[in-house]
């Protein structure tokens, strides 16, 4: 049985900067003097010989990983040009996640919150599919500080959502 959980997230208000924690780190790009990098979060990539749970399609918004994560492989290059890099956050084990990044030729990492200690934190929408708690999708826009720039949310057309991530940090670079 699949679940959403409410969103948990209020939209933001202005640009917010969680406080730094053990020693400093390098900024995420460094080429750009105001590089915006997207993270994006992906409910269930999926994975070889792994089903979806049981009505996952009838989701609004879960389905559609794989068309994502390829729209963003296909138009790399303009976010690129745009000094920005990409990430993706899932659920899903390390291993998981590398075999699906391998599988769809994904050039960005995907990274794990299994334990969900970043959702938690930046208190990202979840929901609840066949027992499992996994990010609702989302494009979270960050600066080289690590300041929240801008938030896709919720994305319903995760084709489309490459296109407002780029049109979003074309924006911002000009702002």
């Amino acid at each position: 049985m699949i679940r959403s959980s409410s969103a948990r997230t209020p939209p933001p208000r202005a640009p917010v900067r969680a406080p730094p924690r053990g020693p400093p780190r390098p900024p995420l790009a460094s080429s750009h003097p105001s590089p915006v990098p997207p993270l994006l979060s992906r409910p269930f990539p999926p994975v070889r010989g792994a089903d979806h749970p049981p009505g996952w399609g009838e989701l609004p918004g879960a389905a559609g990983c794989t068309l994502e994560s390829g729209t963003y492989r296909d138009r790399m290059a303009e976010f690129t040009a745009h000094g920005a890099r990409v990430h993706g956050v899932g659920t899903q084990r390390p291993d998981q996640l590398a075999a699906f990044t391998e599988h769809a030729r994904i050039p960005s990492p995907l990274l794990s919150d299994t334990d969900l200690q970043l959702a938690a934190a930046l208190r990202l929408p979840t929901l609840r599919a066949a027992g499992v708690d996994r990010l609702k999708r989302l494009t979270l826009v960050l600066d080289a500080t690590r300041t929240a720039r801008g938030v896709l949310y919720p994305v319903i057309d995760p084709a489309g959502s490459v296109e407002d991530a780029i049109g979003l940090i074309d924006h911002l670079a000009r702002s």
